[in-house]
């Protein structure tokens, strides 16, 4: 039984590695420069420790054969983002040591012991959902599952023995009087507690917006074909061409190539891929079809070949010619057209010809804006079908100035979902989010002794959710963003749980710290808590942001799922710091105040005792 296929050209393949090995490095730039900048000597260390999470991921994705696919590789650049945010809490928490006055081998030292166990809790948290994600999800949910993983993993590892080997090395060498830094926030002392009536206001009115709109929006637009079944095609065209035009070929009146069309009906969507704009009109669309319009043959199996095939039949008077065509073969001479992605010297392809096996071939460049020539050459062969196999291999050429040489398909990309699995798509996202949450609920109750803790930082997450999913719903509606709901976008939602998380941990872990140490009431604890870890918060979210931003901006207009992905993680992002102080703080003073109401009061007293631990983690 058919369940899916996924067709991705060579070209378009190479271009997305490109945007996204392009997006990783600058963000790894920025955020060493920051960091450097920031945290000075101490920003060294951290630099050096990010390079060496870097190797340690990319060799254990190496050792365990993992493919890199698409969602894999915004795995590593979020990566990049969150790394660093082991070195803020150590350095945050040294910074507040040396304060004190501490020594600085005193401070170092306190330092890391102070964090091991907020670094601990907040990726284990964040490992756990991808673990989820890992055993539930299929196809790129996994692929990006297994890179955040093993990411979390090596950025625990360098952050608590790298960084810590390089700083222990420093001090040894006696020359440390002070660990200097820069500091944006100074002590503050905010009363975060008394904004949590508007705040609960404005994120109620917030949170039911968006999820009216997203409600509004029919499932055709708002759901991907993971969820609706169907196909979806990426194809390029001979010439620039507008949405409006595209739209008529689809219409039976203005096309008589329809009748041709076998898996596709009328009720079809055209989006322009915004980075091929040419002129007036652009050169690439991708065209979807939902609700099982794609036709199965007797045995329930649909071939890519029909429908690449019924593509080209259909759009036979706009599509792309190619990438070998016209090939004629006469007395041992061969001519025929070839149809590359970018321009090369006539000479360069005439060179790559006469490697793939014919004798004494040349080319001309045809005009016009598609680099088109034509060809001729000697050849032994008289089936045309076998020399244009042969000519495929030109593939794996470059040209005289490093340019690899690449046939243009026209059909660059095709996906195709049956019926049958949408179902099990559906209940598999359903559950990795449902057992996230549980999962999440259950370590923050093992770990703080109390299910408010849990319950608060579930609301928080929810909250999260519901604004990215608002988000989402205005961008359809108003034509600013392709991010319909697909299994990458399900993962984009499962990192925003886990990133939201690990924000709300670092605040309840301090307020965990703070409680057998202060005397007054839990929401003047809060309030302090907040304070305390309010620079490591701004930090964290500062540079996890400057990747995700440098990802969305690097895939913007091409229509990838990268770019959809990287929109939902920018809100979630900017959702998660807002939430870990207005929302899951504020629910946790709630739920503690109604939890000890119900208790006697030395019963109350008993459990206050036995929920906090006697030493600081």
């Amino acid at each position: 039984k058919f369940e899916a296929q996924e067709t991705v050209g060579a070209t378009l393949g190479q271009e997305y590695v490109k945007l996204g090995s392009t997006s990783a490095g600058i963000g790894l730039l920025v955020v060493l420069i920051f960091m450097l900048f920031y945290y000075r000597r101490l920003g060294v260390f951290a630099a050096i420790s990010l390079i060496f999470n870097l190797v340690a991921l990319l060799g254990a994705m190496a050792f365990i054969q993992a493919t890199l696919t698409l969602p894999g590789v915004a795995g590593i650049i979020l990566t990049v983002g969150m790394a660093v945010d082991a070195n803020i809490l150590i350095y945050e928490r040294i910074r507040e040591e040396q304060a004190r006055g501490r020594k600085p081998l005193q401070a170092a030292k306190d330092g890391f012991a102070h964090a091991f166990s907020t670094i601990i809790d907040a990726n284990l948290t964040t490992l756990i959902t991808g673990f989820i994600l890992m055993s539930v999800g299929t196809g790129p949910v996994k692929g990006f599952a297994t890179t955040l993983c093993i990411g979390i993993i090596t950025s625990v590892i360098s952050a608590l023995m790298r960084t810590r080997v390089l700083v222990h090395f420093q001090l040894d060498k006696g020359n440390v009087t002070s660990w200097s830094m820069m500091s944006i926030i100074k002590q503050s002392g905010v009363k975060f507690m008394s904004k949590a009536p508007i705040s609960a206001v404005f994120s109620t009115v917030v949170c039911i917006g968006g999820l009216s709109m997203f409600l509004m929006i029919d499932d055709k637009d708002k759901l991907g074909i993971e969820f609706m079944g169907g196909t979806s095609a990426v194809v390029r065209t001979e010439s620039p061409q507008s949405q409006e035009d595209m739209k008529a070929m689809f219409q039976p009146a203005t096309n008589p190539n329809l009748h041709a069309a076998s898996t596709f009906s009328d009720s079809v969507t055209i989006s322009p891929i915004l980075s091929s704009a040419d002129g007036d009109g652009y050169t690439s669309f991708r065209i979807t079809a939902k609700d099982d319009q794609s036709k199965a043959d007797e045995s329930g199996k649909i071939s890519h070949e029909q429908v690449s095939g019924d593509l080209r039949k259909w759009l036979a008077d706009v599509l792309q010619k190619g990438p070998v065509s016209d090939i004629q073969i006469a007395s041992g001479t061969a001519t025929g057209t070839l149809y590359f992605e970018k321009a090369h010297e006539a000479a360069d392809i005439g060179t790559a010809l006469n490697a793939v096996g014919l004798v004494d071939a040349s080319a001309t460049r045809l005009e016009g804006s598609v680099p088109a020539y034509t060809f001729t050459g000697q050849t032994t062969l008289t089936e045309v079908g076998v020399l244009a196999t042969r000519i495929q291999d030109i593939n794996s050429r470059t040209d005289t100035s490093g340019n690899e040489l690449r046939l243009a398909n026209p059909v660059a990309e095709l996906s195709s979902v049956s019926a049958q699995v949408v179902t099990e798509l559906r209940d598999k996202a359903l559950a990795a989010i449902l057992l996230s949450l549980f999962a999440a609920v259950m370590y923050i109750r093992v770990r703080f002794a109390e299910y408010s803790f849990g319950i608060a930082a579930v609301i928080a997450l929810v909250h999260d959710v519901l604004i990215a999913l608002g988000a989402l719903a205005i961008a359809n509606m108003l034509g600013m963003q392709s991010a319909e709901i697909n299994l990458s976008m399900i993962a984009a939602f499962l990192t925003i749980i886990g990133y939201s998380l690990n924000d709300t941990i670092v605040v309840f872990d301090r307020v965990r710290e703070n409680m057998p140490r202060m005397k007054g009431s839990l929401e003047e604890i809060l309030d302090k808590s907040i304070n305390q870890t309010l620079s490591r918060t701004l930090l964290t979210s500062v540079t996890t942001l400057i990747t995700v931003l440098l990802l969305f901006f690097f895939n913007l207009g091409t229509g990838n799922v990268i770019e959809g992905f990287a929109f939902a993680l920018i809100i979630g992002v900017l959702a998660g710091t807002y939430s870990s102080i207005f929302i899951a703080s504020p629910a946790l003073l709630w739920l503690e105040s109604r939890r000890q109401k119900g208790l006697p009061q030395e019963e109350d007293t008993k459990v206050a005792k036995a929920s906090t631990p006697s030493t600081a983690s």
